[in-house]
């Protein structure tokens, strides 16, 4: 006779509170003390992962498997049994040992349908994750399954031990990840096969497995392409991920218990009441937003290739949305007055194709009620000329993007006020001649980008950006110098001044930029000299002085830049003492670009093969490989493919 292992059969055992030792010694006891086994047990908690609930499903089999008398004749084989289940994520149900049965934790663990419910959702997501081949669709995280199944029922998981919240770096960023289990997994996927709790698909082949007469059960759908026809008959749909509407005619949909919905292609949608999370792609039919006016709950929307998209009025009811982003969506020219009353929102976004640009004429001043704002994105925005004063009440602002915003001449001196400012980016704001000087006060700024402006100086104000990491000034073609105080910026890490054509010299300040690891000076054609104090940047990594054609010299010792993994010299080398510049051996780290050693077999002639020899034998011994002094012999008339 089958035995169900719920909470009431098991009130004297407890493992929840108990550390990897303790639940050792007590699954040792249970199995009274098989040091047979000991390997196998360590293979059984090492595949728990600590996870409370895998250790207390596995201490509650073996616990019945004695008060049943099967351990006895078990003994020997019990733990290397579990361990190979768990390892091979294996279904349960067996013929020798149905553990399946014994572990039916969801039923007796939570009582509550919706708990239920949710836990399998969640089951569903890791299934998703898993699946999808690119790493970049990998999305679901802590905070966005609170959002999908509710804050509530993730807590009443946690505390059960169905899913554990870990801190993990993953797709470019720390995350804070939810995670269950693979047994759990086996166990979620099993209660799914068995009926009663919706079903939930994961890629084609899965569809192709349920008849029509199964979609009104079906409650999420992930990587399918479906006809829209067919997902009106799936009523009870709560999750659409990575899916592609394919159809003829574009019948109303109208899914009142969907929660999320990532997909594409051309959809008529008529409401979504419950939706937290909407985004979706290249959606050509739709001119407004009205099917989201409703949608009260609704946290997150992200469109993108939008192109007839015209009228987002709708947005103003969106009183919990945080992130509104609109990804080449050209046709919107004008936000509503009512986004003052998106007092949630921390990240508003126009972003664009790097060949197209967004039609947006200006930003409503009501922007200054959005104090939670973090993120200000208005990139490609080619008709703003200014951003409105009030600016300077997003004091919870910690990124600005205007890059290619061309025809914006100036910043307001409200922005001064932005004190939380990590990241300002001003790249190929041609019109832009001047900084305002309130931009010393922006003491928490890291990355300053003002690639491609027509600034003629930097203010000397930089030197107050103390926190700055990053500052690009590539294109600056109106740039002559600049100032002495950026010897302030003690925690600088990459300086780049690629195609400053006007540039002629460096601040001999720049020598104390000991945190720099990389200077770019490629194609500053007009740089002569460089200071003398650049041998004392030792932690400088990457030196990148490519067609500087009209480079005087190296400064003496410079081959003491220990840390040094690339100093590019290709276009910037006639007439250069090599020589007295490298020492031989004294930087085995430095390598220089082969471009410069293809470039010498290029312009050699048989009249200056003397002098060729010696300048090659010195650039690799710079390099720390040694060369003989046998005899020159006559070299090939073609270079060889460097």
């Amino acid at each position: 006779m089958k035995v169900d292992l719920g909470m009431e059969n098991v009130h004297s055992l407890k493992v929840d509170t108990l550390s990897y030792e303790e639940s050792r010694k007590l699954m040792l006891q249970l199995t009274r003390g098989n040091a047979s086994q000991a390997a196998h047990l360590s293979d059984v908690l090492e595949l728990c992962q600590g996870l409370p609930l895998a250790l207390r499903l596995v201490a509650r089999y073996v616990r019945m498997q004695c008060i049943l008398g099967n351990v006895d004749a078990d003994v020997k084989t019990i733990w290397e049994k579990i361990a190979g289940i768990m390892r091979e994520c294996k279904p349960f149900p067996g013929a020798d040992v149905d553990i399946y049965m014994h572990l039916r934790f969801g039923i007796n663990i939570l009582p509550d349908v919706e708990d239920r419910r949710a836990f399998l959702d969640i089951v569903f997501m890791m299934k998703m994750d898993r699946a999808l081949l690119y790493p970049r669709l990998g999305w679901i995280d802590w905070k966005t399954v609170e959002e999908f199944v509710g804050e509530r029922h993730v807590e009443v998981l946690s505390s059960a031990g169905l899913v554990e919240k870990h801190w993990q770096y993953r797709y470019g960023e720390w995350r804070w990840i939810p995670k269950v289990h693979d047994v759990l997994l086996q166990i979620g996927g099993q209660m799914g096969r068995e009926g009663g709790h919706g079903i939930r698909i994961v890629g084609e082949d899965e569809l192709s497995q349920i008849s029509r007469a199964s979609w009104p059960e079906v409650v999420a759908l992930c990587d399918v392409e479906i006809e829209a026809v067919h997902l009106s008959q799936m009523p009870r749909l709560r999750y659409l991920f990575h899916v592609r509407i394919c159809s003829t005619s574009l019948p109303g949909l109208e899914l009142n218990d969907l929660v999320a919905v990532r997909g594409s292609n051309d959809t008529h949608f008529v409401t979504l009441p419950k939706v937290v999370y909407f985004r979706w792609k290249m959606n050509n039919s739709a001119a407004s937003l009205e099917f989201l006016r409703k949608s009260r709950g609704l946290r997150q929307v992200i469109l993108i290739d939008w192109s007839n998209l015209q009228n987002v009025d709708a947005i103003e009811s969106l009183t919990a949305l945080q992130r509104l982003n609109f990804e080449s969506c050209n046709s919107i020219t004008t936000l509503p007055s009512g986004i003052s009353g998106l007092t949630s929102l921390t990240d508003l976004s126009f972003t664009s194709s790097q060949n197209s640009f967004n039609s947006l004429q200006d930003i409503p001043r009501g922007i200054s009620s959005l104090r939670k704002l973090k993120v200000l994105n208005l990139c490609a925005c080619t008709r703003i000329e200014a951003l409105p004063e009030e600016i300077g009440q997003l004091t919870a602002l910690e990124t600005i993007k205007l890059s290619r915003c061309s025809n914006l001449s100036t910043l307001p001196e409200g922005i001064s006020y932005l004190t939380g400012l990590k990241h300002l980016d001003l790249g190929a704001c041609v019109g832009l001649t001047t900084l305002p000087h309130g931009l010393a006060r922006l003491t928490a700024l890291e990355n300053l980008n003002l690639t491609g402006s027509k600034l003629e100086t930097i203010p000397n104000g930089i030197s107050h950006l103390t926190a700055l990491r990053n500052l690009k000034l590539s294109g600056c073609q109106a740039l002559t110098c600049l100032p002495e105080g950026i010897s302030s910026l003690t925690r600088l890490e990459i300086l780049d001044l690629w195609s400053c054509d006007r540039l002629q010299t460096l601040p001999n300040g720049i020598s104390k930029l000991t945190a720099l690891t990389t200077l770019i000076l490629w194609r500053c054609s007009n740089l002569r000299t460089l200071p003398a104090g650049i041998t004392s940047m030792v932690g400088l990594r990457e030196l990148d002085l490519r067609y500087c054609s009209n480079l005087e010299s190296l400064p003496p010792g410079i081959s003491a830049l220990t840390a040094s993994e690339d100093i590019s010299l290709e276009g910037c080398y006639e007439g250069i003492p090599l020589s007295e510049s490298f020492k031989p051996g004294s930087s085995k780290k430095t390598r220089l670009s082969a471009g410069l050693i293809s470039f010498l077999f290029r312009q050699r002639t048989h009249a200056s093969k003397r002098a060729f020899t010696d300048t090659f034998r010195t650039l690799l011994t710079s390099m720390g490989i040694s060369v003989s002094q046998k005899e020159d012999r006559p070299m090939a008339s073609a270079p060889p493919n460097l």
